[in-house]
């Protein structure tokens, strides 16, 4: 990747859909820079013993032993749009997987390949911005979940995404208010919501504050 002179786009498509040597690189360096977010995001799920975990854009999937040292008793599935992310979080989670703890699919982003009222746990970190139908998308979820089932969004806050120079490239940003807005038109209701923050490598390498929005959503009985 040329640091002097970036080319923003393929950086944005990266970000959302990493592959080759380059998605390599920017999947280790997600990892690093939203390790905070996801760690928040696992803490607003509450994980109980028998939980069926979904993770909506995993990524190389090196956090997910961190669910299972929390919560040893869980399912844990992971969904990815990026054939790269996904092979990679298989081998970072090889034991997990046979043991039978662990399953990973890739999918098209857009339908979700889940059962109905299967999962009592879904979080995502960092992907809000690239639901194409960000309703239908949001009324697929809280489907997915059973009831008293729990949704746990990480995300960072507008007014710094606008910031970042390859934003522009397809990204959706969003208030948090926004986001509650839209996951209570279609049915969730407001659990826990907070506003964080975590340090974030900037153009210059030197880390830089990130205001990042957690929003922790339950379906509620019928």
């Amino acid at each position: 990747m040329n640091t002097e002179n970036p080319d923003w786009q393929e950086i944005a498509h990266q970000l959302r859909k990493p592959d080759g040597e380059m998605g390599l690189k920017v999947a280790e360096n997600m990892h690093k820079s939203n390790i905070e977010m996801t760690r928040a995001a696992i803490k607003g799920l509450e994980l109980q013993p028998g939980d069926k975990v979904l993770e909506i854009g995993h990524g190389s999937a090196m956090h997910v032993q961190e669910l299972f040292m929390q919560q040893p008793d869980i399912h844990y599935t992971g969904l990815e749009i990026s054939n790269l992310m996904h092979t990679e979080a298989q081998k970072n989670n090889a034991e997990a997987m046979k043991t039978g703890q662990a399953e990973f699919f890739t999918y098209d982003g857009i339908q979700l390949p889940i059962a109905q009222n299967s999962l009592s746990k879904i979080f995502s970190v960092n992907t809000i911005y690239f639901w194409e139908d960000a309703e239908d998308f949001s009324r697929q979820l809280f489907a997915s979940l059973a009831n008293e089932g729990m949704l746990s969004l990480a995300f960072a806050e507008q007014k710094f995404m606008k910031q970042l120079p390859f934003v522009q490239y397809g990204f959706q940003t969003y208030e948090m208010e926004d986001v509650i807005s839209l996951l209570e038109q279609v049915g969730f209701i407001k659990h826990s919501i907070s506003n964080q923050e975590d340090l974030f490598p900037s153009n210059t390498g030197e880390p830089i504050k990130r205001p990042f929005s957690l929003v922790v959503m339950k379906k509620g009985l019928d």
